[in-house]
């Protein structure tokens, strides 16, 4: 039974599924019926049926292949093919090909149709034939047709393979499913080919007959985007171009099976699945006759004809008669086989074969692979070789066939093998391949890369034969002749020209010895040839030979091996030797030194350091000759560096050569290095002895002190923290103190024998005296604090034998020393001691210096007692204090004091007894000691002491001790107990008395404290009157009167008090009432002597208190009566309570309050005198305005102001009145109008009418004179005189005008300045405008009252109004001056005498020269003003000079306007007149302008205006040497040159841009080519060049190239080409040479040189091309990219060369590029960024542009009627396919309102990356909104965006009403939103756009929303500014109507 296969299923198809941000699968299953069933699968591996769709529709017969483009989300579907169907116009429709879109919605696929399609469907009728002929009617008709067998996508989604069941192969572009290629079979190439195996094997081909007959395609799939792999039922498959469909692979196919399968290829392969079967016969399982029945089947070979006919009859006749005989055979039964292969195919060279079977370890064969083709068989024994272990076997078998050298030489320095012996011979063998016959064949190229092995015998063998080895003299003389020979060679060898090969050679040779000797060296340090042969370790020798010698030997000093380290530096000592002493101080610390002691270096008896033992293990070679290490630059750097980096201290150690003295300083280095490091002192005591012994000086000291360091810690058990540098840095006492600090009590006249006395010796040793010195120093260190262990050393010494002082007299002075050193007191009894454990005096002469020590030692005793009776009297204290205070009065005296203070205080009370007895000891103290102090001063201390002694007896004993009366015999006998005793004269007396008194009365709580009553017993003791005795008593009686008062004080605070009319305010302040007792407060002031004896200041001060306190309580009657009576006493301090007591509104007295004032103004403070004034007038303004107002009622006058008596009545009237009440009837009497009125008549016009009719009459109307008072004419010289000054007429008759004005200006500037008294300023008068018309009026006639006047203004800067209306004649801007002067001097408080008595001229230079400065903003106003005024005096003055030039200079102008002064300067400096120019200097110099620019402006005036030629210009600036002075500011003269001179200059003038960069030689200039580069230059390209413009040349904006070109010709383009690498380029780097000929031979190609016949043909075009040819192998890559482009893609190759014409040259390119990037670089090319490779890609590139300018679409642009698409075709040809210039030309093409199908087209032609026609669209409205945002509003080019915009809606909207795909309005609308919605831009802007939008689109509601909020907001905006419309109110319909409402409450 037949199957159904049409359920079968067609196609799986996976695609991405995206719903509400979650994506998933989603698979398409599609069946041959046409089925569709689209499958949703979740990530839990779950899934849904989605939706199913039909295809069956179109495809009747259904459908055979689909295939999926995600790219553009298309599915293509092959069915049946109708290609005899005409009226179906699509061509992939009639070759059974559909695009249908997937759609996210229903119906989910849509049909694809093109726009032909659409128009055939609308255009045709339908009729009843066709619907017949479309019928199933007609289907028994066998009508042939074809249909789709197989489809494929290439890789980049971009085109379509099909095959067809009838063979045929067609291809398609998608996703426009355009045709591109159509075959059939018989038109395809090798499509009848069979496969050889199967035609040769008859068996074979019997089975395969049938796939041989039918060679249909069977597969298809891509190879790349360019070709196809397809496979046939044969089982051919080849890789076919889709162009030609030729095979790829050769001649013939790759032979599969039959019916194979292909995949997609990926790197370079493909996968193939074949099936291959094989025929087998059923085993007989039966008899032997029971076979016959058999009878071989049809699939066996072919049998003979007649038994194929035999065959065929017996079955006819069977089926007819069905007769047995006539049965046939049964065929015998057939078992198939079937294996499936997967097989790879991938495409290979015979390189790579090669390298597999290398690396299959195919070696045979892969040599007969490399012989058959020619390769290289080094690789095979490479190959084995680095198999192999290295051996000697190996390197004979595999390492000596290879030939190549550079490969050899490695593997012999990087092998390291197993045994010793086999890395030797490996050596060695490098080393032959490495000498001096193989370096001569490497000169001379003859090696051409081999390893050339060089043996001595072939040297030998050449010079003679006849060698005998046994035999001496031939021995001897092979050697000789092999050195002669040797030498000969060298001799040819130039080590100055070694060639990069030659070095590397060298190199290797040098590394190969070393690498020897290493090895030689390891083997010694192994211990010799045999023990190395065992323990030879190969990796450690791979580290071991290449290391650093000196690292080498630092590591085996660090691993202590002393044997390999004496090894190394045996052997290799040259490398070593420097560093000998830094490479033994890496041995460990811990390593004794007596282990490498034969290490160490000695010196010699000679003093000498003696030299290390030296060997070598060969002779020097070749190699190692200095000629050959400078050539080939061999390494000179040290080998130790890294020593002295870890160390620097090492570094003064190194060297070959070592001196004594630096010997001895390394070991003391090493030393302290080892106890540093490691602690054991004892190895760095062990160094140091070492090279004690060893000879080396200056190491005793350290010696020493490793053995006090070793005594310290190992015998003082000192602390492990202590190091050898802190022992070194301590000094000797601190060590002996270190040492003695350890020491017990019990053991420490033991230890000073065993420790101190040995390191005193030790000390002695270096210094002598230092250990007596060291000892007395440690002794009276330790006497400071105590005297015990100085005792024990002391009584030690008593015996001589034990003695550690031997010597008496250091016993003596140390004894001494050691008391008086002694700081505490209660060490007396051991200095006891220790003054009875010194010898006594001797009998007999003795030395004065014993002598004297032993007087020390009885004052000692002295001192000692001396400080037994102070310590029994409780006064401890050490010797030293009173040794030291022996001499000193103020010391003596405090410890007399402090004695007898001490026996005051004692608990009980002494008698008088034991008071004697303290006098008593008190003299013995003076007497023995304290001679310093008399007997007297002891009396005194010892009376104040009982005074002060709290006891009334006491006082009285101490009465009984002095004179209480003043008695001139104050110093006799006593006759009571005290007989021997003297008494205390009269004024002592009177001062101890005094004393103690105040130190009781300080010390009392209040007056009835009992130290009172000790005080007063102490005053009463002096019977005469005195006044500090009064005094006392004085104060003792106030405490009375201040408790009376309430004030409860410490009397001690009473006495301090320092102004103790505090006091008073004190006893004010405790009761209200206290201040009415005025009398009793006086006599408390008195008591406490308030103001000293000052009784007026005592008064007045106390008296003003209580006014204060009178006013605080509103006492006025009290108040006023002190202050009465203090303003009698003339009491001035009271004045602030005056005018305290006179503001008080309560107190009534009117005169009292004047009274009061009066005095106040009269000792007020200076800033209190205007307020105290205005309220004194204020008084008496009221007291007039009291009495006046009485008198007004009977009067009755007007109080009219229109006269001026009338104003000064009203202004006295405003005055009297007081207060606020005051000022505001001054305010209100005051009439607005009057000084109006007032100023009208000073009105300036009338005035300055009047002043010029007068001024017709005088002679000083121009101000030539000054005017002055005729009093003053005869002391005035040549002045003008006021004669109507003295002209009294006026006084009896009228006066004129101007007088009468004058008169009223005076009048008013009186009356304001009363009424801004009274009114503090509130009625503030216009007083500078009267101050300046004054001025105006009188300063002609008369200057000084003018300037009087001006003086007066309250601002300074006012008198300019007058000042600036007076002649500009030189007396007014002298006025001016001197006005500003003097302002300057008051400003600057100039005291320097009275500046008005100075000259007017001496002022004012004064002031000129004399800057007051300070900071002050108003003098540098000032300054500034007299400086104006000078600078125009000086151009007034310098004005009459230039009046004689004649040049029309504005003398005016140049003495009011400094610019044009200035600029006049600078203009005469523009002359080639020497007497202009020279005036011009000088005015330059008097007005500081300076002369550099001067001599620029002259300059460039040469340069610019002068006519002059170069040679003059560079004469008359060497005549003025102008050069020296513009270069003093260079960058400034730089500048000014480049800005005015350089622009003037001609490009082509080369000669003038010499001498213009010549001037600025030296200056930094903004170029970054030098001024005198640019002068070479000059001068080079001068005679090349000579209508060269040179400042377009070095000008970065215009193309270099560019500018050489017009002037390039065959003359002068190599000499410009040599110039290139100083001129720069437009990029900032320098041009090439490259790029100079790629300039000529652009013009050489289009003949700009010369005129020749314009080629016609494309021949002749070729022809000139390879005309250039010499410069082109010249040109770098990137330069040859530039030349090619400017002959093929620009404007001119479009108009002259056709298509193939420029397709040769870039092909010719392209080849040669490729060549290019094939050979070496040039020299020229290193460094260059662009290779050969890159440019034959960019020619590659341009080449397929070309190539896709022949297809149908450009063409069609190419030769349009309209010229906007001719334009489009020009600029996508000069895009030589650039993307982003085509990018921009997509944009332009949406901006001009092209549709998008045009725009596909095009991107159809030639895809551009990631774009598409909704990426230029996107990308074209993109760039109009960034437009719309940097201008914010439409407004700006409106009309032309809008309508570019208008152009683009329309577009996309009739390209989606057409059915068009490709843009959706609603990607359109999306873009467009964010701009709507900005509220940045102007929002009748945005309103426009979306009316656009919704014109031509369907807006969603979001979007309408936003236009009715726009619309809204634009008539709201217009009609109600303050109203404001928010997107809430459009969305609510109450806020709706809100709106409204509201406009409407605005309106």
């Amino acid at each position: 039974m037949p199957v159904d296969l049409s359920r079968a299923v067609c196609a799986l198809i996976l695609t991405s599924y995206e719903v509400d941000d979650n994506s998933s699968e989603e698979l398409l299953v599609i069946n041959y019926q046409g089925s569709l069933h689209s499958y949703i699968i979740n990530e839990d591996n779950k899934y849904k049926v989605q939706h199913k769709f039909q295809f069956g529709a179109h495809y009747p017969r259904g459908v055979n292949s689909v295939v999926y483009v995600p790219q553009h989300k298309l599915l293509i579907v092959g069915g049946g093919c109708n290609l005899e169907n005409e009226d179906i116009p699509s061509q992939s429709t009639r070759f059974g090909l559909a695009a249908w879109r997937i759609l996210s919605g229903s119906p989910h696929y849509k049909l694809v149709t093109d726009y032909e399609e659409d128009v055939a469907r609308t255009r045709k009728k339908s009729s009843v034939l066709k619907r017949i002929k479309s019928s199933h009617f007609y289907n028994w008709r066998k009508v042939t047709q074809d249909s789709v067998y197989q489809m494929s996508l290439s890789p980049d989604d971009t085109c379509l393979a099909v095959v067809h069941h009838s063979g045929r192969i067609s291809f398609w572009d998608v996703p426009s499913l355009r045709k591109k290629n159509v075959w059939h079979l018989q038109e395809q190439a090798n499509y009848g080919d069979i496969n050889p195996m199967i035609s040769e094997n008859p068996k074979i081909s019997k089975f395969s007959k049938e796939y041989n007959q039918t060679p249909y395609p069977i597969d298809i799939n891509w190879w790349s985007n360019e070709a196809i792999v397809l496979a046939r039922s044969t089982g051919a498959v080849t890789v076919s171009s889709i162009n030609t469909l030729k095979n790829l692979l050769g001649h013939s196919p790759e032979w599969f099976e039959p019916t194979p399968r292909v995949t997609q290829a990926l790197d370079g392969g493909f996968l193939g699945l074949e099936c291959e079967s094989r025929y087998t016969s059923l085993k007989r399982h039966l008899v032997d006759n029971e076979t016959d029945e058999y009878e071989d089947s049809d699939d066996e070979p072919d049998a003979h004809l007649v038994s194929k006919a035999a065959r065929t009859v017996k079955q006819v006749l069977y089926w007819v008669t069905d007769n047995d005989r006539f049965q046939p055979p049964k065929k015998r039964p057939k078992f198939v086989t079937r294996t499936y292969r997967l097989v790879v195919l991938k495409s290979t060279t015979p390189e790579e074969l090669y390298a597999r079977k290398i690396d299959n370890e195919e070696y045979g064969e892969a040599l007969m692979l490399a012989k058959t083709y020619k390769l290289d068989c080094d690789l095979v024994y490479q190959r084995q070789w680095r198999k192999s272990s290295v051996s000697i076997a190996t390197i004979e078998d595999y390492l000596s066939k290879i030939s190549k050298r550079s490969w050899v030489l490695q593997e012999c320095m990087e092998r390291v093998p197993d045994n010793i012996d086999a890395m030797k011979h490996l050596l060695e063998y490098g080393l032959r391949g490495t000498d001096l016959q193989a370096l001569i064949a490497i000169g001379k190229e003859h090696d051409q890369g081999r390893f050339i092995l060089c043996d001595d015998d072939e040297l030998y063998d050449a010079l003679d034969e006849s060698f005998d080895e046994f035999n001496s003299a031939h021995v001897e003389a092979r050697e000789k002749a092999l050195k002669s020979k040797r030498q000969e060679l060298l001799n040819v060898v130039d080590f100055t020209r070694l060639t990069i090969k030659q070095k590397d050679q060298c190199k290797a040779r040098r590394r190969l010895l070393q690498f020897l000797d290493r090895l030689s060296t390891y083997e010694e340090v192994l211990g010799g040839q045999h023990a190395a042969d065992e323990h030879f370790d190969p990796v450690f020798f791979e580290k071991f030979r290449s290391q650093n010698i000196v690292e080498l030997a630092v590591d085996y000093a660090r691993a202590s091996d002393w044997n390999a380290l004496q090894t190394i530096m045996s052997y290799h000592t040259k490398d070593t030797l420097s560093h000998r002493l830094a490479i033994l101080a890496n041995f460990p610390e811990t390593t004794p030194p007596e282990d490498y002691s034969y290490l160490l270096p000695k010196i010699s008896a000679q003093g000498q350091v003696e030299e290390l033992e030296m060997f070598q293990w060969r002779e020097n070679d070749w190699s190692e000759s200095q000629q050959c290490s400078l050539a080939v630059d061999a390494n000179s750097d040290s080998l130790g560096d890294f020593l002295y980096q870890e160390n620097e201290d090492y570094f003064q150690f190194r060297g070959a050569v070592i001196t004594t003295e630096d010997l001895s300083m390394w070991y003391a280095h090493r030393a302290c290095e080892i106890e540093v490091f490691s602690r054991l002192v004892n190895n760095a005591k062990q160094l140091v002895k070492l090279a004690m012994d060893r000879n080396v000086k200056n190491l005793e000291r350290l010696y020493d002190d490793f053995v006090t360091m070793e005594t310290m810690v190992y015998e003082c058990y000192i602390s492990d923290s202590i190091s050898f540098q802190d022992i070194q840095r301590k000094s000797n006492i601190d060590k002996l103190q270190l040492m003695m600090s350890h020491s017990s009590e019990e053991c420490y006249v033991k230890n000073l024998h065993r420790w101190l006395v040995p390191f005193l010796s030790q000390c002695a040793k270096y210094k002598p005296n230092d250990g007596t010195g060291l000892l007395r120093e440690y002794m009276v260190t330790m006497a400071t604090q105590d005297l015990s262990r100085c005792l024990k050393i002391f009584e030690s010494s008593m015996e001589q034998s034990k003695a550690i002082i031997r010597d008496e007299v250091d016993v003596l002075s140390l004894a001494l020393e050691c008391c008086y050193t002694c700081e505490r007191s209660d060490q007396l009894n051991l200095a006891t001691k220790i003054f009875e454990s010194l010898p006594m005096r001797p009998q007999g002469d003795l030395s004065a210096q014993l002598s004297s020590l032993h007087d020390s030692i009885d004052s000692l005793d002295k001192h000692i007692q001396v400080a037994q009776i102070l310590e029994k009297h409780d006064v401890s204290c050490c010797l030293s204090f009173i040794t030291q205070s022996e001499n000193d009065p103020v010391e003596a005296k405090r410890l007399i004091i402090k004695l007898t203070r001490i026996a005051a205080k004692r608990l009980p009370a002494l008698r008088k007894a034991q008071w004697e007895t303290l006098l008593e000891d008190i003299m013995v103290i003076q007497s023995k000691v304290y001679r310093c102090i008399n007997k007297e001063t002891c009396y005194e201390i010892f009376a104040q002491s009982l005074l002060c002694s709290n006891s009334i007896d006491n006082i009285k004993l101490a009465g009984e001790k002095m004179e209480r009366t003043q008695n001139p015999d104050s110093m006799r006998q006593s006759s009571d107990n005290w007989n021997k005793l003297v008494r205390i004269n009269f004024n002592l007396a009177v001062c101890l008395v005094l004393s103690a008194a105040r130190e009781y009365f300080n010390a009392s709580v209040n007056l009835l404290d009992s130290n009172m009553d000790y005080a007063r017993a102490c005053l009463h003791l002096i019977h005469d009157a005195q006044t500090e005795i009064q005094q006392e008593l004085d104060l003792i009686a106030a405490l009375g009167l201040l408790d009376d008062f309430g004030v409860s004080r410490l009397p001690l605070q009473v006495r301090l008090e320092k102004d103790r009319i505090k006091l008073i305010q004190v006893a004010l302040d405790v009761k209200p009432s206290n201040y009415k007792n005025s009398q009793k407060l006086l006599k408390l002031g008195e008591l406490v002597r308030v103001s000293g004896e000052d009784t007026e200041m005592r008064n007045g001060r106390i008296l003003k208190l209580v006014t204060m306190e009178a006013l605080q309580k509103k006492d006025f009657c009290t108040a006023y009566s002190t202050c009465d009576s203090l303003i009698t006493a003339g009491y001035a301090d009271i004045w602030p309570e005056c005018k305290h007591l006179a503001e008080e509104q309560h107190f009534g007295d009117m005169q009292a309050k004047v009274k009061l004032l009066s005095f106040a103004l009269t000792y007020c403070s200076i800033d209190l005198i205007d307020s105290v004034m205005k309220a004194k007038l204020f008084l008496e303004v009221k007291i007039l305005y009291d009495k006046i107002s009485s008198e007004s009622d009977s009067r009755q006058e007007s109080r009219s102001i229109s006269t001026t008596g009338g104003a000064l009545q009203q202004t006295r009237n405003i005055l009297t009145s007081t207060g606020h009440k005051t000022k505001a009837a001054v305010l209100a009497v005051a009439d607005s109008d009057w000084w109006k009125k007032m100023l009208k008549n000073i009105d300036p016009l009338q005035l300055q009418q009047e002043v010029t009719s007068l001024e017709e009459d005088d002679g000083n109307c121009h101000m030539t004179k000054q005017g002055c008072h005729p009093f003053y004419e005869s002391i005035i010289e040549n002045c003008y005189s006021n004669k109507s000054e003295a002209d009294f007429s006026s006084v009896l008759g009228s006066r004129p005008p101007v007088q009468q004005t004058a008169q009223l200006s005076e009048n008013l500037l009186q009356t304001a300045k009363m009424e801004e008294t009274v009114t503090e300023g509130k009625l503030a008068k216009p007083c500078t405008e009267v101050l300046v018309q004054l001025a105006d009026i009188t300063v002609k006639k008369d200057l000084t009252l003018g300037l009087a006047y001006l003086l007066t203004l309250p601002k300074v800067t006012d008198a300019d109004r007058c000042l600036l209306k007076l002649p500009h004649t030189a007396l007014s801007l002298e006025l001016a001056m001197y006005y500003y002067a003097l302002q300057l001097c008051r400003c600057a408080k100039n005291n320097d005498g009275d500046i008005y008595q100075k000259t007017p001229l001496d002022v004012t230079m004064s002031m000129l020269q004399n800057h007051p400065g300070g900071g002050d903003q108003s003098i540098s106003e000032l300054y500034k003003k007299l400086q104006y005024y000078n600078g125009q005096l000086e151009d007034f003055k310098q004005a009459e000079t230039l009046k004689s030039l004649g040049r029309g200079i504005d003398i005016g102008r140049v003495s009011h306007d400094p610019e044009y002064k200035n600029e006049t300067i600078l203009g005469l400096a523009m002359t080639l007149d020497e007497h202009v120019y020279n005036i011009s200097i000088s005015l330059a110099e008097k007005y500081k302008i300076p002369l550099w620019e001067i001599h620029i402006n002259h300059l460039e005036f040469l340069f610019t205006d002068s006519g002059l030629t170069t040679q003059e210009i560079e004469t008359r600036v060497k005549k003025l040497d102008l050069e020296k002075s513009l270069k003093s500011n260079s960058d400034k003269f730089s500048e000014r040159m480049h800005t005015y001179v350089f622009p003037s200059i001609e490009g082509t003038d080369h000669s003038r841009l010499v001498y213009y960069y010549s001037l600025l030689h030296g200056c930094q200039t903004q170029d970054k080519v030098s001024p005198d580069q640019h002068v070479k230059l000059l001068k080079k390209l001068k005679p090349a060049a000579p209508g060269l413009d040179y400042k377009k040349f070095m000008d970065s904006k215009h193309d270099v190239l560019d500018v050489i070109k017009p002037v390039l010709h065959a003359g002068n383009v190599h000499v410009i080409a040599k110039l290139a690498g100083k001129i720069p380029s437009k990029d900032g780097e320098n041009l090439s040479q490259s790029s100079v000929f790629a300039a000529w031979a652009t013009r050489l190609f289009w003949d700009e040189e010369h005129n020749k016949k314009s080629p016609e043909t494309t021949s002749d075009w070729i022809h000139r091309y390879e005309e250039c040819g010499d410069f082109i192998c010249k040109l770098l890559p990137q330069d040859m990219v530039k030349f090619i482009d400017r002959i093929t893609f620009v404007d001119q190759a479009l108009k002259q060369l056709d298509n193939e014409c420029r397709c040769e040259i870039v092909r010719r390119a392209l080849k040669f590029s490729r060549q290019q990037g094939g050979k070496r670089k040039k020299t020229d090319d290193i460094g260059s960024s662009f290779s050969w490779n890159e440019a034959a890609s960019h020619f590659q590139q341009s080449l397929s542009h070309l190539e896709l300018l022949k297809s149908e679409m450009l063409i069609g642009l190419q030769h349009a009627e309209d010229l906007q698409l001719r334009q489009y075709y020009q600029q996508y040809d000069l895009s030589c396919g650039d993307e982003t210039k085509l990018q921009s030309l997509l944009v332009t093409m949406v901006t001009d309102g092209q549709p998008p199908d045009l725009i596909d087209d095009l991107l159809e032609v030639k895809p551009i990356t990631d774009w598409t026609v909704l990426t230029a669209i996107s990308e074209a409205i993109s760039q109009l909104i960034q437009s719309w945002r940097e201008t914010k509003t439409l407004t700006e080019g409106s009309e032309d965006k809008m309508e570019v915009l208008r152009k683009i809606v329309i577009q996309v909207s009739e390209h989606h009403e057409n059915g068009g795909e490709q843009v959706h309005p609603e990607i359109i609308i999306n873009l467009l939103h964010p701009f709507c919605v900005d509220v940045t831009v102007d929002i009748q802007s945005r309103l426009d756009i979306l009316e656009l939008l919704k014109k031509f689109f369907q807006l969603g509601a979001e979007d309408l929303e936003l236009l009715l909020l726009y619309r809204t907001k634009v008539i709201v905006d217009s009609c109600w500014a303050d109203v404001k419309v928010s997107d809430a109110d459009i969305k609510s319909c109450g806020k709706k109507t809100f709106v409204p409402e509201t406009s409407g409450l605005c309106s």
